[in-house]
């Protein structure tokens, strides 16, 4: 269990320190801008990607490269932050969470991805459950794994964590989920959810 905490924790910093494009920068209802994405993509056994390989390489492996999209509207009234994207015969699809505004002591986001003329849309998963960690922004050395569990049976896009009890009084959190599989892939993803102010609040 400690290895597996330390292990988590190193993964946290790694994605903290180094996703520069899933922080607060990432996070924006200005869904008129064009973002530009530079981050490696790992592809799996058998996957279909973009490109050929003359030596016949057929093996995981994981590749840099660079690509403009616009975010679709969020359409759950929060936030949107890039979680990856995959590659197909098609094309690639884009998938995004929405980041809600915490209410009552727990954080809320909704797994998007795209219809073919780029309006947002839920992209419900099987997991029950997806592990993250925690943290009050800006003490991310301290963060603590938790698991978002899906808001009803089977297939969900919506996600809800209780905030644990020793973090109840933060305004805003860093979270980071290491890990979640979509469309085929295993991706990871990093944002940060805050309260509603007081203006936002009586806006309602």
């Amino acid at each position: 269990m400690k290895h597996l905490f330390a292990t988590a924790t190193a993964a946290a910093a790694l994605l903290l320190a180094g996703c520069s494009d899933q922080d607060d920068a990432a996070v924006t209802t200005d869904m008129h801008e064009d973002f530009d994405h530079d981050h490696k993509h790992q592809h799996a056994d058998g996957d279909d990607h973009e490109h050929d390989h003359a030596d016949g390489f057929k093996g995981t492996h994981s590749h840099g490269h660079s690509h403009s999209h616009r975010h679709g509207d969020p359409i759950h009234g929060g936030k949107i932050v890039s979680v990856g994207h995959t590659h197909h015969k098609g094309g690639a699809t884009h998938y995004h969470a929405e980041i809600m505004p915490i209410e009552e002591s727990s954080i809320r986001f909704f797994v998007l991805t795209e219809s073919d003329d780029g309006v947002s849309k839920d992209y419900p998963i099987e997991d029950g459950e997806i592990t993250a960690l925690i943290s009050l922004k800006g003490k991310e050395a301290a963060a603590s794994n938790v698991k978002f569990l899906s808001v009803s049976e089977g297939k969900s896009a919506e996600f809800v964590l209780s905030i644990p009890d020793d973090m109840t009084d933060g305004d805003a959190y860093s979270v980071v989920v290491p890990k979640i599989k979509l469309g085929g892939q295993r991706l990871n993803f990093s944002f940060t959810a805050s309260r509603k102010n007081e203006e936002e609040s009586a806006d309602d």
